[in-house]
């Protein structure tokens, strides 16, 4: 059809000036012209007629093989998944990736940000969930290039972020613009998994705001599995809500309750005894240890779980035995799921 355009938009021009250049009419004056003319617009039909066919039966074979091609493809996404039968999540707190007050003054921002991602994918993730990320999505797009960021959002302080890795199909679930947590949902033929990347609300005093927030999460999850993961700001007090009111299960607990994996912040002086003292606010640290991080499962009857590994991260000293990357210690967790 563009070639007959073509053809047309030629010849009209040197036709028009021929006729307006003449007396009398054209056509009876140029019978060789006017024969010649009727040729060439029956080409374009026919040759247009033909372009037409071809798009046709293009089209049909796109319908028929590139589409079904697709959706191979897109087997082979869920394959990647291991058919959501098992997943590796890493979820830390990444205190914006600036240098501890005990770094040596040669560390700087860019040197946090390169030994987290190394320690993160050193646990070859699945999912990806960070607390005051420095950046958003196209942060992690730069530090993470072989993940997918789902989104990010703010929260208290910096930007929440859930990544997951290429290959694995999942789309964002709108929530509340208050609400400091990133939803998405993986499917894979007919399961349906939600999953979260959530900095709750802080302080002692923020527990009922908590609640909420995870009564937001867990009503959009409706009937199916949720897993969500992040700096939840909780405290002991706070486990019976969780885990008998809203029916959570707690992925730590699910692997034994190690007194090793416990402690996701833990600012105490370790020094006498020949360890470390995570002094990352210098000599303004307090120290104390809590359990702000979680991994909470809920099932909704949809799956069993089973988590044969919770271990922490970055709870190593780096440079020296005061140095470490962040004020919390990440988690890495292998869930395992039966689905009923």
């Amino acid at each position: 059809i563009l070639t007959s355009f073509d053809v047309n938009t030629r010849m009209k021009p040197s036709f028009q000036r021929r006729r307006l250049s003449g007396t009398g009419n054209h056509h009876y004056r140029h019978p060789m012209l006017c024969q010649k003319i009727s040729v060439i617009v029956v080409s374009v039909i026919l040759f247009g007629g033909y372009v037409f066919f071809v798009q046709v039966q293009t089209q049909a074979a796109t319908d028929n093989g590139v589409l079904k091609m697709t959706e191979s493809s897109a087997k082979n996404v869920g394959d990647y998944t291991n058919n959501l039968d098992a997943l590796t999540i890493v979820s830390m707190n990444l205190a914006g990736c600036q240098p501890s007050q005990a770094a040596p003054r040669q560390w700087n921002q860019e040197r946090s940000t390169n030994a987290v991602r190394s320690l993160i994918l050193e646990k070859n993730p699945d999912i990806i969930c960070l607390q005051e990320s420095p950046g958003g999505a196209k942060w992690a797009k730069q530090v993470f290039p072989q993940f997918t960021a789902i989104g990010a959002t703010y929260s208290h302080a910096d930007q929440v972020l859930l990544l997951v890795k290429e290959g694995i199909s999942a789309e964002r679930i709108p929530l509340d613009n208050s609400m400091p947590a990133i939803m998405g949902l993986i499917t894979f033929e007919n399961k349906r998994l939600f999953i979260a990347s959530a900095h709750l609300a802080p302080f002692e005093r923020g527990a009922f705001q908590r609640e909420k927030q995870v009564l937001s999460l867990k009503d959009k999850a409706k009937s199916f599995p949720l897993i969500f993961a992040g700096d939840m700001n909780m405290r002991v007090s706070e486990d019976s809500t969780m885990e008998e009111t809203l029916g959570l299960l707690d992925a730590w607990k699910l692997a034994g309750s190690h007194s090793t994996t416990k402690w996701t912040w833990d600012t105490n002086d370790y020094r006498a005894q020949g360890g470390d003292f995570n002094q990352y606010y210098g000599d303004n640290t307090r120290e104390y240890n809590t359990r702000y991080d979680r991994i909470y499962v809920l099932t909704n009857n949809a799956i069993e779980v089973v988590v044969p590994s919770f271990e922490l991260i970055a709870n190593q000293s780096l440079t020296n035995n005061r140095h470490f990357l962040s004020d919390h210690f990440g988690m890495a967790c292998v869930l395992n799921l039966e689905w009923k």
